[in-house]
Parts: C-alpha cells; sequence; structure tokens
C-alpha cells in the first residue's frame, strides 16, 4: 500500500471519528436541553399548581391567584412600617374589581389609634358581615402590621348576649370606630366624627369595601383621597 493510499484512509477514519464524536456531543446536548426543558416545565407545573394559573401587577405589587378550592384569594406582598421583610395577605377579591368603589377615609382615623371596635347590626346582617370584618382586623390586628387591638362590636344590645355596644358616636383620640352597614351604593369613608363607614348595598359588597380598605390602608391603591 503507498503512502497516498495510507494517508487517505486515516484522512477518512479521522473524517469519520470527528463525525461520530460531533454527533456524540449534538446527542448529548440534546439530552441535557430535554432534561434542562423537562425541568422547567416540571417547576412551572408545580407553580401553577401551587399558586393557581396567574400572577399579575398591580400598581407594582405583585398578587399571585390562589385557588384553594373554597373559593378564589388573592396573595400580596407588602413591606409595612419600613420593615426589611415583607408580609403575605391574602384578599378574597381580585384588587382590580373593587378599585372603582368610593373611599375616601382619613388613615388617621384607622391608624391613629390605640383600640379599634368594627361594628355592625346584631340581627339585619349575617355571617357575611362578620367575615367582612375578619378581612379588617386581619391587618388592623396583626402584630406584623398595624397591631392595632382590634376588636367586634355591635350597635344595639342583644338580649341575653354580653357583646360591646359601640356606635360612631364613641370615636375618641384613642379610640376608632369602623361601622359595617347597608346602604344604596357601595363606598367607604370617614364621617365628619372620624368614624370609618364601609357601606354596600349587599353583605357581599361588604367584603368588597373591606378589602378595599385593607389596600387603602397598606398604601396599595394608586389615587388615594
Amino acid at each position: 500500500m503507498d503512502e497516498s493510499t495510507q494517508s487517505e484512509k486515516e484522512n477518512n477514519l479521522s473524517n469519520f471519528n470527528s463525525k461520530k464524536i460531533d454527533r456524540q456531543v449534538a446527542i448529548l446536548i440534546l439530552v441535557v436541553v430535554l432534561i434542562f426543558g423537562l425541568f422547567i416545565g416540571f417547576y412551572y407545573y408545580n407553580q401553577k399548581v401551587k399558586y393557581g394559573p396567574y400572577a399579575f401587577d398591580y400598581n407594582g405589587y405583585e398578587i399571585i391567584y390562589l385557588d384553594q378550592g373554597n373559593g378564589p384569594l388573592y396573595k400580596l406582598k407588602v413591606f409595612v412600617r419600613d420593615s426589611a421583610e415583607p408580609s403575605y395577605i391574602n384578599l378574597r377579591r381580585d384588587p382590580r374589581d373593587i378599585d372603582d368603589i368610593q373611599i375616601s377615609v382619613n388613615k388617621e382615623d384607622v391608624l391613629a389609634k390605640s383600640r379599634l371596635y368594627i361594628t355592625m347590626h346584631p340581627t339585619n346582617l349575617t355571617s357575611t358581615s362578620i367575615l367582612a370584618g375578619a378581612e379588617i382586623s386581619k391587618i388592623t390586628g396583626n402584630q406584623y402590621l398595624f397591631a392595632i387591638p382590634t376588636t367586634g362590636a355591635v350597635i344595639l344590645p342583644v338580649q341575653g348576649k354580653v357583646a360591646d355596644v359601640r356606635t360612631c358616636n364613641d370615636v375618641t383620640k384613642e379610640v376608632g370606630i369602623i361601622l359595617l352597614q347597608l346602604g344604596d351604593e357601595n363606598k367607604v369613608y370617614s364621617d365628619e366624627n372620624g368614624c370609618v363607614i364601609v357601606q354596600g348595598i349587599t353583605e357581599d359588597n361588604l367584603i368588597d369595601g373591606a378589602n378595599l380598605l385593607d389596600l387603602y390602608l397598606l398604601g396599595v391603591l394608586k389615587d388615594e383621597s
């Protein structure tokens, strides 16, 4: 075998080995990409299962939709009182659905108080209104947020039951009153005495107003009064 033939065979073998190595590298890269893709897909699938189908920005705050099987919740991340650690709050209403409700509240009527009472009519309202009150108290009374002792009350005495009776007339420098009531329009406002009134056409609307007040106190609303 002459040298030219031998050299040609060696070149062909070298090219074959080079192509074989290139294919092996390509297959290896493809496997890595597939594994990485599966990992990313699994991660985002878990996130969707855990957090629901979407998250959205609301006035610079991330809100994550949660579906836990007992009604939707909206998880809000906020920093309160110059805290370096975030607080997470679950709202029952999508902020985008309630921010057109009229709100005109002096924050000092709530946040400057050393004690708050959330009061309502004892017989005209049901557990739905109590839930609306709880939506407010979990913000005002939360030790990681505003840490204001917050108590439920009624505006009239209830025969045979012990309950705090508080009305808007009980507002003082130290004591704040938040009244839940039904009315002919949905709105949240402070009256001339500094009593904060959450008014709804229905009791479900009281929950709307309660979550709107939460967003307002937390500074999340874009256009504040």
